[in-house]
């Protein structure tokens, strides 16, 4: 592996050990970060899922953080690219210059992170720091001697506090485990969390022993019988020697056949699938055909190196309560960003005066009018989302003001959407599930109450 440079942090590393302190890199277009450098910036929030952008981040809140890192300073190393703070006091670094000076970081919630002189302490811990255990511990994963002791070079088990651990060695062993760790000591489940908190990253996914290939191949390994309605074997059913071989479904493997008592096209191909197996691969290829033909030209999907097993949720303000730059005034409707084309988008006529009411079919929508003819404003839809949305203008009842916008979502087989025209649009029949967020946009308001 050659000699990247992470984009938020500004810090090279090429090596194993380097991937285990800050985690793996993950690219996207112009984008080239250490995962932990994500998951630990404070100001950078995860709006989307796991599909969008880099594992829920996307780019765009990623760009504007490595702007905004390069106007900050480690307090460490004196150079730009600090996105980092302190939870107690404030002070701003570098992942990498914070884990050289043993800051710890919570790998949960909302990925804390504590400068050496604010780290939560607790009773357990002073009386390690006051006296340390004698006589030397012994790491319970390498057997190897923990010389030095001090709490930021080890792990321990705050379930049972039963022994120690090198902090690497636990960061390559809970790294391996995936959701299948637990205490080395008391086989507890709550230590998989408690030591999110001494700055371990957990992955939640199978281990590696369970993800390496044929892991599982002795339990596909079975007795084999021709399953076919009419089997021309005269030596029976269970005949698998010579010329009379036995194939089992190339897709489940769950039925056989003899070669000879397949159908010619299969039998030329030497091929066995099963009828119900063909049947679902022609649905996949037919779906996959429609999605395509539905698909825009999808934007970064070259130079992209992203393992969707490391997906953390990073909890934080929720997607409305983020305060959005007045240059972005786009509402985030989806786990999607600009990463992903939608798949249909239209924009629709905008009426210049509001419905008159005797035209009401619907009285009071949560404390709003929306009269139709409604008046939209566009409509779209984003991929590997089974939702229709449609942005519609909202006016006061009083004084026929425009008050905003009002974001609403359909499944895409709702009878309602069924026809998307314009004329039809205006005309549905609203319900109070349909919203999905309301916005204000002063700019849009000012233009249409002057019409």
């Amino acid at each position: 592996m050659g000699i990247r440079t992470c984009s938020i942090c500004r810090k090279s590393s090429d090596t194993e050990e380097d991937e285990l302190l800050y985690g793996e890199w993950m690219i996207n277009q112009d984008i080239t970060v250490h995962y932990f450098c994500l998951l630990l910036s404070t100001q950078l929030h995860q709006r989307g899922g796991d599909a969008a952008g880099i594992l829920g981040f996307l780019l765009r809140d990623i760009r504007r953080e490595i702007a905004a890192a390069k106007q900050r300073k480690c307090i460490y190393c004196q150079e730009i690219g600090a996105s980092i703070n302190c939870n107690k006091c404030g002070k701003c670094f570098h992942l990498v210059c914070g884990i050289e000076h043993h800051v710890v970081s919570e790998f949960c919630h909302a990925f804390r992170s504590f400068c050496e002189d604010c780290r939560p302490i607790d009773d357990y811990q002073k009386k390690l720091i006051r006296h340390p255990p004698q006589p030397v511990p012994i790491c319970n994963i390498c057997y190897k001697p923990i010389l030095a002791f001090a709490l930021h070079r080890v792990v321990y088990g705050d379930c049972c506090r039963k022994g120690f651990v090198h902090r690497t060695c636990m960061r390559r062993y809970a790294l391996s485990s995936g959701y299948y760790l637990r205490c080395i000591w008391c086989r507890d489940e709550k230590f998989r969390d408690l030591i999110r908190l001494q700055s371990i990253f957990v992955p939640d996914r199978d281990a590696t022993w369970e993800r390496e290939r044929h892991a599982y191949r002795e339990l596909h390994t079975r007795h084999l019988t021709c399953q076919m309605k009419d089997c021309i074997c005269t030596k029976g059913r269970d005949y698998n020697k010579n010329t009379w071989k036995i194939l089992a479904c190339k897709l489940c493997a769950s039925t056989a056949a003899h070669l000879k008592c397949l159908p010619p096209h299969q039998k030329q191909a030497e091929c066995f699938k099963c009828d119900t197996c063909e049947d679902v691969e022609k649905k996949l290829i037919t779906n996959k055909q429609n999605e395509q033909r539905h698909r825009c030209a999808n934007v970064g999907t070259k130079n992209t190196k992203i393992d969707s097993s490391f997906y953390m949720t990073k909890t934080g303000p929720s997607q409305n309560e983020i305060l959005m730059p007045d240059d972005d005034k786009s509402p985030v409707v989806s786990d999607n960003d600009d990463t992903v084309s939608s798949v249909w988008s239209q924009v629709t006529v905008i009426p210049s005066q509001r419905p008159s009411a005797d035209t009401c079919l619907i009285p009071k929508l949560q404390g709003h009018v929306m009269r139709p003819p409604l008046a939209l404003k566009e409509s779209f839809g984003c991929l590997d989302e089974p939702y229709f949305y449609l942005v519609i203008y909202e006016f006061d009842d009083q004084t026929d003001e425009c008050t905003g916008t009002c974001t609403l979502r359909f499944k895409n087989d709702d009878d309602r959407i069924k026809d998307q025209s314009t004329k039809a649009l205006e005309k549905l029949q609203l319900r109070d599930e349909d919203i999905w967020f309301r916005d204000s946009e002063p700019e849009t308001i000012s233009l249409l109450c002057t019409q």
